[in-house]
């Protein structure tokens, strides 16, 4: 089971990968959203991920090189994984800015159609999550 733990002074210390990430916390968090991010002994927060706990929604940004990349986050199924990532140009839309948080909100891209689309069940809240499956602890930003 993953676990939601009190962030420690050494977690406190870790630092953004990068400027665009940490943008991305700052306006998640001026929406209103919760912000969690799993423990590490990297001194770099790679990944986040994104509760909009109003509409039972959750979605994930990780830093990817100088910008960042947004993913849907979904139940795991064998066609889908957990997720589908957005890191480039999606129905022409760019969706490497911060001002697109909502879009890792999504139930699945467009592009996910038939058998896929009709398997996707997302998490309802960040709880939801952590009841799902084993691994890491986390701890809100």
């Amino acid at each position: 089971m993953r676990t939601l733990v009190d962030q420690t002074q050494e977690q406190q210390n870790r630092i953004f990968e990068n400027d665009s990430l940490l943008e991305v916390v700052k306006l998640a968090k001026e929406k209103g959203y919760n912000v969690y991010t799993f423990e590490s002994s990297s001194k770099y927060i790679t990944q986040v991920f994104i509760e909009d706990a109003k509409l039972g929604r959750l979605g994930a940004v990780q830093a990817y090189y100088s910008g960042i990349k947004f993913s849907t986050m979904h139940q795991s199924e064998s066609g889908s994984g957990m997720g589908s990532g957005f890191g480039g140009l999606v129905d022409g839309d760019d969706f490497n800015n911060i001002e697109d948080i909502d879009i890792c909100f999504i139930t699945h891209p467009y592009w996910a159609i038939g058998r896929l689309a009709g398997n996707v069940y997302k998490f309802k809240s960040f709880s939801d999550y952590l009841n799902k499956s084993i691994g890491l602890k986390y701890y809100q930003i």
